[in-house]
């Protein structure tokens, strides 16, 4: 049913001498972008970065994983179900050469081709000692500046990795190079995710990131910057920390646009937000560290349950969670909650569709879709009036490689 379908629900009201009928007409509030063979565990918007259109990332409980168009909901290409032992617990994913990187649970990354349909496997990197177990993923597009001498301007895809043991390594770089592990945390990881910025003129995403965020389950949120230095035979990268936030609790999910840090806590259903002072946008560092506000609002407005999902729109300044307690929140820059949604189950996974901020929710074994119209309040979409939003491109399905056959 479309988002414009009206449903009519008969109420009946009985009294001393009569039966009293009223109808009341509820508009519904979404749609189904897609349908799945299963639940839905896990949803991500995959960033191309400029290498091509976008996609949505569908991994559902029976294994399976698929990519989707952001516009059409249609499927472009997927993957074999996993066996079941093997669940997708964290992704990244390279446009560039349209490599995905899964990790797995039991502390592998599985390498997928995502040209070929079904996803066809490049390889399996196993980590070298039990304590080395890859957590979770990140992918960093970073610009070098530098000299002609130098080898000019270069631009790279960085997919770093936090283990089970605290450190930070780059597992694929074609230009940077890290010598050495970074111990970010004195536990292992729980959530990486890197900053995004917009362009105060074009008004559009940046497709290079400046920092990196780490959260670990020694109550810490970290901010790095990157460093470069030429060596022989590419660039030597370093990490700098720039922020250290004691987040009295352990995070569950983290993300950061502009200076603003959202961290969630999952079993506890909380959702704090950090404004960082000092920010220097010329060399990564910060003129104040140490220094940071806390935002917060009346504890009523948190979950009452874990929260499963965070993700973040930065062309309208708003960030969503979703938990087991049934409902999907949209929370300002300030923490304000402006809106929350309830589904009476719980809701594994969020994402948004695009940069104008469309919200596609994983809810039983349906991707739902919720216009940002259906869920901004008045005001804000006032606001937003005169923006201007590049519209996602539509991508046609990949060929099945080789004969013409069912997949499932």
């Amino acid at each position: 049913m479309t988002a414009q379908s009206i449903v009519t629900y008969s109420l009946k009201k009985v009294s001393n001498d009569c039966t009293v009928h009223r109808d009341l007409l509820i508009e519904r509030f979404y749609s189904t972008f897609t349908s799945c063979t299963s639940g839905v565990a896990f949803l991500k918007r995959l960033r191309s970065h400029g290498h091509g259109p976008n996609k949505i990332m569908v991994s559902t409980e029976d294994g399976r994983l698929q990519l989707f168009n952001p516009v059409t909901g249609a499927l472009v290409s997927a993957m074999l179900p996993l066996p079941k032992h093997q669940v997708v617990e964290e992704l990244a994913y390279n446009a560039k050469d349209g490599k995905m990187y899964i990790v797995l649970k039991s502390g592998d990354v599985l390498v997928l081709n995502t040209h070929s349909h079904p996803f066809r496997a490049v390889e399996v990197l196993h980590p070298p000692t039990p304590d080395f177990k890859v957590v979770c993923l990140t992918v960093m597009v970073v610009c070098i500046e530098s000299t002609e001498a130098e080898g000019g301007k270069v631009e790279d895809t960085v997919i770093f990795m936090g283990t089970s043991s605290g450190a930070i390594c780059v597992m694929e770089s074609q230009s940077l190079l890290m010598e050495t592990p970074i111990q970010a945390h004195k536990g292992g990881f729980v959530a990486m995710s890197c900053s995004c910025d917009v362009d105060p003129v074009s008004s559009r995403l940046h497709r290079t990131s400046r920092y990196l965020v780490t959260a670990g389950n020694d109550n810490l949120v970290k901010l790095w910057g990157l460093e470069f230095m030429p060596g022989q035979g590419g660039w030597t990268l370093s990490l700098v920390l720039v922020q250290n936030i004691d987040c009295m609790g352990s995070p569950s999910h983290v993300a950061m646009f502009e200076n603003i840090v959202c961290v969630t806590f999952g079993e506890y259903g909380l959702v704090k937000m950090f404004r960082l002072a000092g920010l220097n946008k010329k060399d990564n560092r910060s003129e104040l560290q140490g220094l940071y506000v806390l935002l917060t609002h009346f504890s009523q407005f948190d979950h009452s349950d874990t929260v499963t999902a965070l993700d973040m729109c930065p062309m309208i300044n708003i960030f969503v969670t979703c938990g087991t307690d049934g409902y999907v929140k949209i929370w300002d820059t300030n923490n304000q909650l402006i809106r929350e949604m309830a589904f009476g189950q719980t809701v594994h996974s969020v994402c948004f569709a695009n940069n104008r901020g469309d919200l596609l929710i994983g809810f039983q074994n349906r991707v739902l879709l919720v216009p940002i119209i259906k869920y901004m309040p008045q005001f804000m979409l006032e606001q937003m009036s005169g923006r201007m939003f590049v519209d996602e491109e539509q991508e046609s399905p990949v060929e099945i490689s080789g004969k013409k056959k069912k997949l499932w």
